[in-house]
């Protein structure tokens, strides 16, 4: 899927970013112990069972905290697609992309969603058509 790509990794004990942006959408689970999450003038401590949510061009950070384990599913969605999708589901008033304005989202239901998706995607056994739906799902 030329839209999306989903990253994932395992032990970010290592994994220390400096402040950086992209241009896309980023959705990321917290999978397992705990970070500090900077994202524009903010920082979060953030956790397993926690979502993060980077809009395109805001800058943001994460980054283990004093070599506790962590780890995390990262999912790039392509801008373009994403401002399509939400307009054609009545997210959007216009044909043109609005940032969102929650960082962080705790909530067990949208997490449980997220890492199924990401599981799905993960998994060769899951015909191209399966994948696309779990995404727009």
């Amino acid at each position: 899927m030329p839209h999306i790509e989903l990253r994932k990794v395992t032990n970010g004990r290592k994994v220390c970013y400096n402040l950086h942006s992209h241009t896309h959408r980023y959705l990321g689970a917290i999978t397992e112990g705990t970070s500090t999450f900077i994202y524009r003038d903010d920082s979060y401590h953030v956790t397993e069972g926690d979502l993060v949510l980077m809009n395109p061009d805001w800058p943001h950070a994460c980054n283990p905290i004093e070599n506790q384990p962590w780890a995390y599913l990262m999912l790039y969605v392509d801008t373009a697609w994403l401002t399509q999708l939400r307009y054609d589901e009545g997210l959007l008033p216009q044909l043109r992309w609005q940032d969102i304005s929650n960082a962080v989202v705790t909530n067990k239901h949208l997490y449980h969603g997220y890492c199924t998706m990401a599981a799905t995607l993960l998994n060769d056994k899951h015909e191209l058509l399966g994948k696309q739906v779990q995404v727009i799902e």
